[in-house]
């Protein structure tokens, strides 16, 4: 792929949009961990989705879906933040952490597998 302000503007168009939806959702949750969780695993889904449907995308595409939007709306900054304000005073900090990771990596490659399937 070839890096040009178009890949870069549209990478920073699908970051700033989920950002935003992201931000605004934290409003509508009381829970901000549950909403940590749902963000990080529909994420991890789209880039599975992003990553199967790849040769069917444009770079521009890919840079819009995968990087920006997929990129954005996952958060492992606020992961790291929460586990470093809970870990301290929680001893389940370590397995919700893990969990949230395992979960990711089965909701990629299940979106990964599935988009597969269906694309034949």
């Amino acid at each position: 792929m070839k890096l040009d302000n178009k890949i870069i503007g549209l990478t920073f168009a699908g970051g700033a949009l989920v950002d935003m939806v992201r931000y605004g959702l934290v409003f509508l949750t009381p829970n901000n961990l549950v909403l940590l969780f749902v963000v990080n695993i529909l994420g991890a889904a789209l880039l599975g989705f992003v990553a199967a449907r790849g040769e069917k995308f444009t770079d521009a595409a890919r840079s819009f879906w995968g990087t920006g939007v997929a990129g954005g709306f996952t958060t492992m900054s606020a992961v790291a933040l929460w586990f470093a304000v809970e870990g301290a005073f929680a001893q389940w900090a370590f397995s919700m952490v893990a969990t949230m990771f395992i979960l990711g990596l089965l909701a990629y490659f299940g979106a990964h597998k599935l988009t597969q399937k269906l694309s034949r």
